[in-house]
């Protein structure tokens, strides 16, 4: 499941993360952005991983067809436990465009202030 817990004018989208990520998810996460993103800014993703599953192949095949829009992103935060990591890591290599940088799971809000600045 995704779902969008936050979005703030500071140009902070928060989204939290759990279970298995399907196509769906991808779909309805698609949607709200772009009602919601109407200008050229960059912005910042705030991702809360809590108990994440991993995703099914189609929701792989939609994440790639987010490599389009890399420059609609500036910074990744991702807050974790430690498997997060290496998601962090891969993601790194995949979107070179957007500093990424990963959190432990009781530092959410050093997330939120690293990506405010």
């Amino acid at each position: 499941m995704l779902s969008v817990t936050s979005a703030e004018t500071d140009r902070i989208i928060e989204i939290e993360i759990s279970g298995k990520l399907t196509e769906e998810d991808y779909e309805t996460f698609r949607k709200w952005f772009h009602s919601v993103k109407q200008d050229e800014t960059p912005i910042n993703l705030l991702a809360v991983a809590g108990d994440w599953k991993g995703m099914t192949p189609q929701a792989i095949v939609e994440d790639l067809k987010w490599l389009r829009r890399i420059n609609e992103f500036q910074k990744m935060a991702i807050v974790s436990d430690e498997k997060g990591m290496k998601a962090v890591e891969t993601f790194s290599k995949l979107m070179p465009g957007i500093e990424t940088k990963h959190f432990g799971q009781t530092e959410k809000i050093e997330a939120r202030e690293w990506l405010g600045q």
